[in-house]
């Protein structure tokens, strides 16, 4: 078959012109089909190539997801349960788990407060399952979230009350001593003993469903207090939001009824916004009262559950437990919501000021004792007979909830050092339980203390505690260097002040003051067991040294820290938001 250009020749020969156009035409048309099925050719191959590459791609991410999720699961199994949620959304690697181990890591991440880590492994185990259960826990981990971070806020609509009365103060607590006794029911209940007697009227209603969970509100007068304790469901019963509508309303119909002049919450701070809400609704003045700061109880209870040794190292891997910094962050708005804040001491009132509270808004009560519950005590020899203390030991105690950042640890070593060298007769009396009871038994073995130097008596009824109190010599309160501790002060060491004891304490910031306003305890350095050996050995060496600091301990907590002295304090505070109070009679 002859070329193109041999036909071009020929027709250019023979002078035919035109055909030569249609032979370029005839060449050009040639020269596209082909170059179009090469085209076609090339994006076939394309398109295959692409077809293998994205298959390929597919391929090396489900092994590499396989990978993190082996790897992951090896990490949980160790209890690195933060390094395996970070290894396996890096990975995106979460969907090849299995629901088990979903199920596993969600519910590690919300133990340890990692919430929206928690909520992000719910939602992948809701999607994948799509088990109404799953969803449900999901959701509730939302609600929980939406609380905390302040999304939610439980509201009622504005009502006006038909008067109130001008002596009445209702209190919104957690727990009421009806139900409870611990160092929270205690407060309130003596409180609001003093208040009744400087001439209020006093009522306390405790969260819904907290004290008596589906039963009728009874109603009981302690003292000349009303309790009231909520019915329906307990926190935690329901989505946190729910439940705090419903806790918010029920209190509503309270405030109804009793048509107090102010409302006075105590910690924590779903009892201050259900106040904040209530007292808004009805145009009540609102006190939250700051027993502590329960974050900081928080973090140092999980700091010590899951090995937490370095929190700043903990902050700088993987940020700060969203439980902790949510928890914190709502607690300081509920004191800049309410009208006024109560401290407990100068410490706290520092801290509660940094958090935003104007400092002409904040009053300090101190904790305090009732000195007629706690008297001046001699040693009970029946029950030192009991425990095979003999007259002529001098006992160094503790009595309190047994928990890790007490410091009894420190307190068990110190006296295993001093006892060494001690001349005379000494044994060491634990009285209280909690989930630290076991370890310290084991330390006490460890340091080489038989049963007879190291006492541990586990829980003892209240009515026999002044008992226990009377045997001891010397009570050591010996918290740990933890925010906690340098926040919040306890009542133990008002109690041992009351009762005669000889005090020593550890200078956390808020026991040091005690020491300091006191002038009547002897301190030493904080979770330094040396330290406290060798203030224990000095004032067993000097009874009269002991003597003198048990007098003035007694002589400084009846002047200056009782409930009755507390009263004037509240009293002075409910007229600073305007309500007129009766006067006690005389």
């Amino acid at each position: 078959m002859p070329t193109s250009e041999t036909l071009v020749a020929a027709v250019v020969a023979t002078g035919a012109l035109s055909s030569i156009l249609a032979l370029e035409v005839i060449v050009g048309r040639r020269r596209l089909a082909r170059a179009e099925r090469a085209a076609k050719a090339a994006r076939a191959l394309a398109k295959k190539n692409a077809r293998s590459l994205k298959a390929a791609n597919r391929r090396l991410k489900e092994v590499e997801s396989g990978l993190a999720a082996g790897a992951g699961s090896s990490l949980m199994d160790r209890g690195d349960v933060l390094e395996a949620y970070a290894l396996l959304t890096k990975a995106d690697a979460l969907r090849a788990m299995t629901w088990e181990k979903l199920r596993g890591l969600r519910d590690a991440l919300f133990g340890r407060g990692y919430l929206t880590a928690a909520l992000d492994v719910a939602t992948v185990l809701a999607e994948l399952s799509r088990a109404s259960w799953h969803e449900d826990t999901r959701d509730a981990l939302a609600a929980n979230i939406r609380v905390l971070t302040g999304q939610f806020w439980p509201t009622l609509r504005t009502e006006s009350l038909a008067g109130t009365h001008p002596n009445r103060v209702l209190h919104v607590v957690k727990h009421v001593i009806v139900e409870y006794e611990n160092g929270y029911t205690i407060r309130t209940h003596n409180a609001a003993r003093a208040q009744v007697a400087a001439g209020l009227d006093v009522q306390v209603v405790s969260l819904l469903g907290t004290d008596n969970p589906g039963a009728e509100p009874p109603s009981t007068v302690v003292d000349g207090v009303l309790y009231r304790r909520s019915p329906g469901p307990a926190r935690g019963s329901d989505h946190f939001d729910r439940w705090l509508q419903a806790n918010v309303e029920y209190v509503a119909g309270i405030v109804r009824e009793a048509r107090p002049a102010v409302l006075h919450a105590a910690s924590d701070f779903a009892i201050a916004m259900t106040a904040e809400a209530v007292g808004r609704a009805f145009d009540i003045p609102v006190v939250y009262e700051s027993r502590g700061f329960w974050e900081e109880t928080w973090l140092s209870l999980h700091a010590q559950t899951y090995g937490w040794t370095d929190i700043d190292r903990l902050e700088a891997e993987f940020g700060l437990p969203d439980a902790y910094l949510w928890r914190r962050d709502i607690e300081n708005e509920c004191r800049r919501r309410a009208d006024r804040v109560v401290a407990l001491d100068d410490v706290m009132a520092d801290r509660i000021i940094a958090g935003g509270v104007l400092p002409e808004h904040l009053a300090v009560v101190p904790n305090a004792v009732d000195v007629e519950q706690f008297p001046v005590l001699t040693r009970d020899r029946a029950l030192a007979e009991q425990l095979n203390i003999s007259p002529t030991t001098t006992v160094v105690g503790y009595i309190s909830s047994i928990v890790e950042y007490e410091g009894i640890d420190t307190l068990i070593s110190a006296f295993a050092r001093m006892s060494k060298t001690a001349t005379a007769p000494v044994a060491l009396l634990i009285v209280g339980d909690g989930p630290e009871l076991d370890n310290l038994r084991h330390l006490a073995a460890d340091e080489g203390l038989g049963p007879a130097e190291a006492i541990f008596t586990g829980r003892v009824p209240h009515d026999d505690v002044l008992r226990y109190y009377s045997l001891i010599d010397v009570f050591v309160v010996p918290r740990k260097p933890v925010e906690v501790c340098h926040l919040v002060t306890p009542l133990k060491p008002f109690e041992a002040f009351s009762t005669g004891r000889t005090v020593v304490l550890s200078n956390v910031r808020a026991l040091a003051g005690i020491a300091k306003q006191s002038q009547s305890a002897e301190l030493f350095e904080a979770g330094d067991p040396v330290s406290l050996a060798d203030v224990l050995a000095d004032l067993i060496a000097n009874p009269e040294r002991r003597q003198e600091l048990a007098d003035a301990g007694t002589r400084w907590v009846r002047a200056e820290r009782t409930w009755q002295h507390n009263a004037e304090l509240y009293v002075k505070l409910y007229r600073e938001l305007g309500v007129v109070l009766t006067p006690a009679q005389p």
